[in-house]
């Protein structure tokens, strides 16, 4: 397992736009803002060059299911290896395993009801550890990471996603969720921002 983020707002994206796929171009022209198509063409650009720096792996374009999920299959429709994709606010983060992950990166917004939102997606353990916002959005985080690994989109019930402290300092993290486990934990991410990934690591009995 390996994961990177990178600050986008540095990137060129005219350099970066020959870099994808066409397909990954055109899903992100459909964004208004500028900034959410660099968003979404660096993280590919990202998951480029660790695939590359890694494994020496190249391909030609992702493909994506009908949730919506990117995949990079071989010739026999499996899946070369398991990777997921991030960006919010001025980064992209990028993680690859050879079992199915998550990663997620979030700006911390003040504008958001972090309070009313956490009611809304988490369970009543969870709550009884968020006091604050920065805490509020590491449960988040972890969540969405689960979501992107089992490749479900967001009408699935958070609520449903359990997480677990494994430790004293808030780094390392179980999480159970549609009769998978995983482990995952905290990465240390730019101020303002929380960053997170899960890894599967084994099913429910």
């Amino acid at each position: 397992m390996q994961y990177r983020y990178i600050k986008i707002s540095e990137l060129n994206i005219d350099d970066i736009s020959e870099c994808v796929s066409k397909e990954r171009v055109e899903r992100a022209m459909k964004y208004k803002s500028p900034l959410d198509r660099k968003r979404s063409i660096g993280a590919e650009y990202l998951l480029r060059e660790m695939l590359n720096d890694r494994f020496g792996i190249s391909f030609d374009s992702l493909t994506y299911d009908d949730k919506g999920k990117p995949h990079i299959y071989d010739k026999n429709g499996k899946d070369v290896i398991h990777f997921s994709l991030s960006h919010s606010g001025e980064y992209a983060a990028c993680i690859i395993s050879d079992k199915p992950c998550g990663i997620d990166i979030e700006i911390h917004s003040d504008k958001r009801d972090y309070e009313k939102i956490a009611k809304r997606i988490c369970t009543k353990d969870e709550l009884s550890l968020i006091n604050s916002r920065e805490e509020f959005y590491k449960y988040w985080t972890l969540k969405e990471s689960v979501l992107k690994a089992l490749g479900l989109g967001l009408q699935f019930d958070m609520r449903s996603v359990k997480i677990e402290p494994l430790d004293k300092f808030g780094k390392d993290y179980a999480a159970t969720a549609d009769g998978y486990s995983y482990s995952g934990g905290v990465i240390l991410a730019p101020s303002g921002y929380s960053l997170t990934y899960v890894e599967l690591s084994g099913e429910k009995e």
